[in-house]
């Protein structure tokens, strides 16, 4: 490669000029924490990095973020709490000062840490994310769930093998035959 195909490419690989950012690497993507944690918990994630962008990089640790913020940014508010839970839960930011419902000029915002980031103070980043794992057992909406043996309040087995029809009575006969099986047979038979 020429030096200049290489400086080309390190110029175009860069954050733009006099424009914040904020880093993601590729492992905290790709990271099951990640991947499993709910689409509003990572809105929360945006905006608390927008909330970093707007004091240069230099606040995490004391990112406050009003339910207002969050409410502006597309999420609704009866989802804000728990999406805050599951952003703090699967490790990606912290809450390092509880805010409580204000009015007026006193003001108590949450403030926010982003945990792969170092804080204001100089700690280094805790990368709380790198040591969450998925809970075991059902997680909603997975699609292996659905087929496990669980019981209605009449001890039936909504998914599992049955030869019950919605009456209690059994569908087939001793020789594994319903009535109608049995007229379809006979037309079946019938030479033409």
């Amino acid at each position: 490669m020429s030096i200049k195909s290489v400086r080309l490419r390190k110029e175009r690989n860069r954050p733009p000029p006099d424009e914040p950012w904020v880093w993601f690497s590729r492992e905290m993507l790709e990271s099951e924490a990640w991947r499993l944690m709910p689409p509003t918990a990572k809105m929360v994630v945006f905006r608390i990095c927008v909330e970093h962008m707007h004091h240069a990089g230099t606040e995490n640790g004391n990112l406050a973020v009003t339910y207002d913020d969050f409410a502006l940014y597309g999420i609704r508010r009866n989802s804000i709490r728990g999406a805050i839970a599951a952003a703090v839960g699967h490790g990606f930011t912290t809450i390092t000062q509880a805010g409580r419902r204000s009015i007026g000029a006193d003001r108590w915002p949450t403030r926010y840490a982003l945990t792969w980031l170092g804080l204001k103070d100089g700690s280094p980043p805790t990368n709380r994310w790198k040591a969450w794992a998925a809970p075991k057992g059902h997680m909603p909406g997975d699609i292996n769930s659905s087929n496990d043996s669980a019981t209605r309040g009449n001890g039936r087995n909504p998914m599992g093998p049955s030869n019950e029809t919605a009456t209690g009575n059994s569908s087939k006969t001793i020789l594994g035959n319903t009535e109608n099986d049995t007229r379809e047979n006979e037309f079946r038979r019938t030479p033409a």
